[in-house]
């Protein structure tokens, strides 16, 4: 719009000296007409911008990462004049944080016009997407007037599902059968103790410890154990910083988690944000998993080196919840197998770490071991997997 109003100005200029120096009544009508033409042209804007609106429609609610979303842009007015436009379609991951744009011009003619185009995402997650700066313009283009868009939709965008060849090498056992204790968060299972404390109120007179009570100065009370819940638990280290590698951790975790459905065997899936701490899904059909994997992807993704490393992990292993008998832990950290966080556990830990190079050789322990993936060939790195 600058542009055409120099070009305007220096028109200007020139018709008043051409005008002046030749005294010519042809130049003086030229100079007044072309004084006139901006109010004309305003005039013809917002009368051709009169009850202008454009929407944007996506006709899926989802679709596959690296695949093309298919959108359509539809212009309304209640005349036939023709109207110069420019609108910007503006996409923020909510997840990710990334936002990506991009500009449409042209001129509508008739009383409705449909665009159609498409969109390439190439993260995960939930996007929400609109309409932002769009105007009607003169031909001259030195005017513009605001036009009313329509509402934000919103996309979600899955990782993808790839096939994983393996074995369940141990079926879970139900709850009271286990004999694994929580190291970290007291039960009702008198058989195990978990702690002796001081006496606090409320507390029932049942579990006084009379023995060591006679020999101190204060009641003595048991915190009996908590059997661990007979379930996998799959927790996901996500980093944004990260970037394809975090997409990759998403697709090992869907094609991970359809592998146990698909051997009929319920699990968990845990997921760390920082607003919101942990979020915790069971998943017993691919209708929740999908589910899950929805409002993972609609919950911001902060960069772990922002935090502690291994945020998820930390805030998992400390929490009251983290009641399970194996922990399958999934990261894009090359070095977590020295952590001492996922050593010592009295639970099996299998670590599956995404990596961008070649696959390392694994480490396989008593009650760890660590998988290395390489990022795009789940399948491939996880053929003849037992769990």
């Amino acid at each position: 719009m600058i542009r055409s109003k120099l070009i305007y100005a220096v028109t200007v200029i020139l018709l008043a000296a051409f005008s002046i120096l030749y005294l010519d009544s042809l130049a003086l009508v030229m100079l007044c007409a072309m004084l006139l033409l901006p109010f004309f042209m305003a005039a013809v804007l917002l009368w051709s911008s009169y009850k202008i609106s454009i929407k944007l429609k996506i006709s899926d609610v989802s679709g596959v990462r690296k695949k093309e979303i298919p959108y359509e842009i539809v212009l309304e007015k209640p005349h036939k004049l023709p109207v110069s436009y420019k609108t910007e379609i503006y996409i923020k991951n909510q997840f990710t944080g990334e936002v990506l744009t991009k500009k449409i011009r042209g001129c509508f003619y008739g009383k409705k016009q449909c665009l159609q185009g498409k969109l390439n995402c190439s993260s995960c997650g939930e996007l929400g997407v609109n309409l932002k700066k769009s105007y009607a313009y003169d031909f001259l283009l030195m005017f513009r007037k605001k036009i009313k868009c329509g509402e934000k939709s919103s996309f979600i965008i899955f990782p993808d599902f790839q096939e994983i060849e393996g074995t369940l090498a141990t079926m879970p056992a139900t709850d009271e059968e286990s004999n694994l204790y929580s190291k970290l968060q007291s039960g009702n299972d008198s058989s195990e103790i978990f702690d002796i404390r001081e006496y606090r109120d409320g507390d029932s007179p049942r579990r006084i410890h009379w023995n060591l009570s006679s020999k101190t100065d204060d009641y003595m009370v048991k915190e009996y154990g908590l059997p661990l819940k007979n379930s996998i638990m799959i927790l996901i280290e996500l980093d944004a910083s990260r970037g394809a590698l975090q997409d990759s951790i998403l697709d090992l975790l869907l094609s991970l988690s359809g592998f146990l459905l698909e051997k009929g065997v319920g699990h968990g899936i845990c997921r760390y944000s920082e607003d919101n701490g942990l979020n915790f899904y069971d998943i017993n059909q691919m209708d929740e998993l999908y589910e899950a994997l929805a409002d993972i992807l609609s919950m911001p993704c902060v960069s772990a080196n922002k935090l502690n490393n291994s945020p998820a992990l930390k805030e998992y292993l400390h929490s009251g919840k983290n009641s399970h008998t194996h922990l399958i832990y999934l990261t894009s950290d090359r070095n977590i197998c020295n952590n001492e966080l996922v050593r010592g556990q009295s639970i099996p830990v299998t670590v599956m770490t995404v990596i961008k190079e070649k696959v390392k050789e694994n480490i396989e322990e008593d009650d760890f071991r660590c998988i290395f993936v390489k990022s795009g060939e789940i399948s491939v790195s996880l053929t003849g997997l037992e769990l």
